[in-house]
C-alpha cells in the first residue's frame, strides 16, 4: 500500500553517526537473505556507519528526466526514502515511502528490514527504479543498497525533490 509506513523496531540497531566511536562489528545483525546480509556486514564494518558516498558508481538522471520516464513508463516505480516528516511538502505521485537511512531520528534503519520492506511493496529485481530523498545523497545510499541486493534498473534523482519542487514538477500531498 503506498504511503504505509512498515517500520519495524529494529533490537540490533548500528549505532547513530553520533556514537561514532562505537562502530557496529559485523555479524552482530542476522539477515535471511545472504545478499542482504553481504551489505550489512559491508555497511557496518569499520567504515562509518553513517556514510554518505556510495562505495560503487550509482546511475543517476535529472530530475526533468525522472519525471519524463515516470509519465512514459507506467511500470517505473519511484521510492522515496525521506522520513515522514519531510513528506509534509509533497510526494511524487505513485511513490513509495520507504525512509533510508533513518527516519528522520538518530536510529540507523536496519539495510536487512529495508530491503524486507521494498520486497514487501512488491517490487521487482528487473524493475525500473528510480530514488529520491531531499537532495540526493540518502538515495544514492539506498541506491546502492539496492544495486548490490540484486536489483538491475535503479537509478538516483539528481538534486532530489528541493531540485524537482524548484523546477516545478508535479506533486501529490503525502495522505500518510
Amino acid at each position: 500500500m503506498a504511503g504505509l509506513l512498515r517500520l519495524k523496531s529494529t533490537s540490533v540497531a548500528l549505532r547513530t553517526f553520533r556514537q561514532s566511536s562505537q562502530r557496529a562489528r559485523p555479524g552482530r545483525c542476522s539477515c535471511s537473505s545472504s545478499a542482504s546480509g553481504r551489505i550489512r556486514r559491508s555497511f557496518a564494518s569499520d567504515q562509518d556507519p553513517y556514510k554518505l558516498v556510495p562505495d560503487i558508481p550509482i546511475p543517476e538522471q535529472s530530475v526533468a528526466e525522472v519525471a519524463a520516464a515516470l509519465q512514459e513508463d507506467r511500470l517505473a516505480r519511484f521510492i522515496d526514502c525521506r522520513s515522514e516528516g519531510e513528506q509534509g511538502s509533497g510526494v511524487v505521485e505513485g511513490s513509495v515511502n520507504l525512509p533510508y537511512p533513518h527516519n528522520g531520528d538518530d536510529e540507523l534503519i536496519d539495510v536487512g528490514e529495508w530491503l524486507e520492506d521494498v520486497e514487501y511493496e512488491e517490487f521487482d529485481k528487473t524493475t525500473k527504479i528510480f530514488v529520491g530523498c531531499r537532495k540526493g545523497h540518502r538515495s544514492a545510499m539506498a541506491c546502492e543498497v539496492l544495486i548490490k541486493a540484486g536489483f538491475t534498473d535503479v537509478t538516483n534523482m539528481k538534486g532530489g525533490m528541493l531540485e524537482w519542487s524548484r523546477s516545478e514538477l508535479p506533486m501529490a500531498p503525502y495522505t500518510g
